[in-house]
């Protein structure tokens, strides 16, 4: 009964604070006489803590209270996530790695900090004793289970042969003991490899290893005469790739120790035991191309699934070679035609691309078995001629003596070095890499502005209004197309609403921007400052923001030789923005930093959005995925053409950035499909799990737009929000900036005014926080109890904070 009463209690204070106003803003006419939120809401958290009621009870009266204010049409707080979640609390948002399937929190930091001291290898007893410390701040480390694996270069057939496992045959580590010197162990290994000569001039790998859920560790480098070296050192005779190097390799896109291992040894469940915190060094002890037994080193075909390139590059490469298991049907949204996205180094790359590589077994870890009658490489130049050409080659061919020696007159000139190079998009990378675009100013009077800006090649200004084919070409009047959709560069607008754009006023639905301005002789002119161009935009009277953005998306045509053929490409140019105050175009700070480009191109290599139109840019991004976003608007028109527009139970969905990404990115782990319903296509990104989608799926409507399948594996630990997220903004978001986000449009599409809204902190937990991730029906009750569910003018709720 007194838990009850205590409920009650703290139940009414509650209340009467979310009902009457907060003494702090004045609402009431009696500075601070209405209860503390912050104060009750602690006081709630006590009792929760100490037992008293629980998290049921007091969202149940909550959610009660919610319902109430929602049907007032007002708000008398915000969202009090940081009650709970600040930065240092045990619950903060920052999980890096600590988030169990069951709601758990595990904190999977390692406790050990390894490092290999010594490698003493005695030809004359055919010994290597290896010396190691493990320092520990937490788990004592035991050696039970460690294991120390050594391999030697056969410099014949070019590849590592595995000669001795100090562990033994049964896992035990009864050949490593402690030194007497604090924390320092050694292990001694006994091979008749090791001699006297052997040591002096070959090259050996070693890798002590272990297993142990979060403090999993492997330390893999090259020993040359007694010496060490690090996996990227020039020592290493076959210096590919590695994650300990100023670029790394894998743990770029995959995470430090946060490998989505999915099958046989490597299995684990990426919120629970045994978490392994290796990286892709610790792979090349094993997957050496031979077999593992390895006292006989083989041919590098005899043993092709377990190579390393096999692996790396047919799993990657999706619709290739790789049948090993359908587990490993991956399309890497890296360009997989770049060999540099994972040979990072330039001595990496320059040994990746060694024309002596050049092979037919090379060719088809990528292209498959049956490597040219596959998609792949099938090329705009080359469709008809290179398939018929080479299906019938083999193991056996001898390409670079056949025919890619490189030489002038052979009968393929192109090496393994320039394979690639002119395929569609590396033509484009390589034509766009020299040009950039600048916004210099903007500038308005009334309603009239004018941008001042200019586009470089190497630095040299370039004549925009120009449509030789001589130079790029940037306006509409001779430009190329791509699939019936031309990429012209073009100016767009958006305004704000607090810290976000929203683009009211500027929209005809869902906070989509309506204002652009395409570049041709009668929008834009020379400046009278040689090398610069204005281009003029007027700004609709319906806007009422103080401050906007201007957007220069689109890219070039540049014509280049191919094949003795002048051909024109969409060069790759990252777009631009400029933010400007709306009275007078004067310059703003840029809209707070959440994300960094340079970190989605960890995976993606280059974000083209929508084709090529939106390169590299977060701003561009937001431009049209904000807050206001949803797809109400294409989903009442397709309904209409009688597509099934709620196929994921749903009348409207948002597509605003933190929403859209986040759901794209977890539904790997959560099991949530996402869908987005849009006049060019209907959109499902899920994990592959035909049995999350409804039965008749993609069957509904008269064929005018598509139903489209995008099966997502997130590479690394969904938990790790610095994966994208950087000034610490994984944490709550300050809501005098971050704006409602629109769950429900309303009647009226063009304004935000009678929109259904939840808070940006609700948005984007509740966009991974679902399905097998966390219960979506207790999570939703939870945001809705610490934040708002309600129909409320989105200035009116800045006005509140404010």
């Amino acid at each position: 009964m007194l838990k009850r009463f205590l409920f009650v209690l703290l139940f009414a204070f509650t209340c009467a604070f979310m009902l009457t106003g907060c003494g702090q803003d004045g609402s009431d006419g009696a500075d601070g006489s209405d209860a503390d939120a912050s104060a009750l809401i602690a006081e709630l958290q006590s009792q929760l803590s100490a037992g008293l009621i629980t998290i049921e009870e007091y969202e149940a009266a909550i959610a009660e209270l919610q319902a109430q204010i929602a049907a007032s049409g007002k708000i008398s707080s915000v969202e009090s996530c940081d009650t709970c979640h600040a930065e240092g609390s045990v619950y903060e948002p920052g999980h890096s790695g600590k988030l169990a399937s069951s709601g758990t929190l595990v904190d999977y930091t390692n406790d050990w900090t390894t490092t290999l001291d010594s490698v003493v290898m005695d030809g004359t007893a055919n010994t290597a004793t290896i010396t190691f410390t493990v320092t520990s701040t937490g788990t004592a480390f035991s050696t039970t289970g460690i294991g120390v694996l050594l391999n030697i270069y056969d410099t014949t057939t070019k590849r590592w042969s595995q000669i001795a496992d100090a562990a033994g045959a049964s896992g035990t580590s009864t050949l490593i003991t402690a030194t007497g010197t604090a924390n320092q162990y050694s292990a001694v290994v006994t091979d008749a490899d090791i001699t006297t000569a052997n040591v002096a001039d070959k090259t050996f790998m070693i890798r002590i290893a272990y297993a142990n859920g979060k403090n999993s560790f492997a330390i893999v480098r090259i020993v040359k005469n007694n010496i060490i070296y690090a996996m990227d050192s020039d020592q290493n005779p076959r210096n590919l790739y590695s994650d300990n190097s100023s670029d790394p390799s894998c743990a770029k896109c995959h995470g430090k120790g946060e490998f989505e291992f999915v099958s046989g040894s490597h299995a684990h469940n990426p919120y629970t035991m045994p978490y392994v915190t290796v990286d892709g060094d610790a792979c090349q002890i094993c997957h050496i191309g031979a077999s593992t037994t390895a006292k006989n080193p083989t041919t590098f075909a005899s043993n092709f699934k377990s190579a390393l390139v096999t692996k790396i590059h047919g799993i990657h490469a999706a619709d290739g070679a790789y049948s090993y298991t359908s587990s490993y049907e991956v399309d890497a949204p890296s360009n997989m035609s770049d060999c540099s996205v994972c040979h990072t180094t330039d001595t990496q790359l320059a040994n990746a691309v060694d024309n002596t590589n050049f092979t037919f077994d090379l060719c088809a870890t990528c292209h498959g078995d049956s490597v040219w009658d596959s998609d792949p490489i099938v090329d705009a130049f080359d469709a008809g001629t290179l398939p018929g050409f080479h299906k019938n080659y083999t193991s056996a061919t001898d390409c670079q003596t056949s025919c890619h020696d490189g030489a002038s007159g052979a009968a393929a000139t192109v090496t393994l070095e320039t394979i690639h190079s002119e395929n569609t998009h590396n033509m484009e990378v390589s034509l766009g890499k020299d040009i950039a675009y600048v916004i210099d100013s903007v500038s308005v009077s009334g309603s009239t502005g004018t941008i001042k800006w200019q586009a470089t090649k190497s630095g040299v200004a370039q004549n925009i209004l120009s449509t030789s084919t001589s130079a790029p070409v940037f306006n509409n009047i001779n430009s190329e197309s791509r699939g019936g959709k031309s990429y012209t560069p073009v100016f767009r607008f958006g305004f704000y609403t607090g810290d976000d754009i929203t683009n009211q006023g500027n929209s005809t639905q869902g906070g989509q921007p309506t204002l652009s301005v395409a570049i041709n002789a009668t929008t834009t002119v020379a400046s009278s400052d040689t090398g610069y161009y204005e281009t003029t935009f007027t700004i609709p009277s319906t806007v009422t923001a103080e401050n906007g953005v201007v957007i220069l998306e689109g890219v070039p045509v540049v014509w280049a030789t191919v094949n003795n053929t002048s051909t024109a490409f969409l060069a790759i140019v990252d777009s631009v923005s400029k933010n400007f105050k709306v009275s007078d175009g004067s310059d703003i700070d840029a809209r707070r930093e959440i994300v960094d480009m340079s970190l989605c191109k960890s995976c993606h290599t280059d974000i083209l959005g929508h084709g090529h139109s939106r390169v590299n840019s977060i701003e561009t991004c937001v431009l049209c995925h904000n807050p206001n976003a949803t797809d109400a608007s294409p989903r009442a028109s397709l309904a209409k053409l009688g597509y099934d527009t709620t196929a994921d139970g749903k009348t409207q969905q948002s597509y605003d950035m933190k929403v859209m990404i986040h759901n794209i990115h977890s539904t790997t782990f959560s099991g949530t499909p996402y869908y987005v319903y849009r006049s060019r296509g209907i959109y499902t990104f899920y994990n592959g799990d035909d049995t999350t989608l409804p039965s008749d799926y993609g069957t509904s409507g008269d064929g005018s737009t598509s139903w489209n399948k995008v099966k997502v594996q997130y590479p690394r630990s969904i938990a790790s929000c610095n994966a994208c997220h950087i000034n610490d903004s994984q944490y709550s978001a300050d809501q005098s900036k971050a704006i409602p986000v629109t769950v429900d449009q309303g009647d009226d599409l063009t304004t935000h005014d009678d929109d259904t809204v939840i808070g940006p902190n609700a948005a984007a937990c509740t966009s991974c926080h679902q399905g097998t991730i966390s219960d979506t029906v207790s999570t939703t009750s939870h945001t809705r109890s610490f934040g708002y569910y309600v129909q409320m003018i989105k200035e009116e709720i800045l006005a509140l904070i404010s």
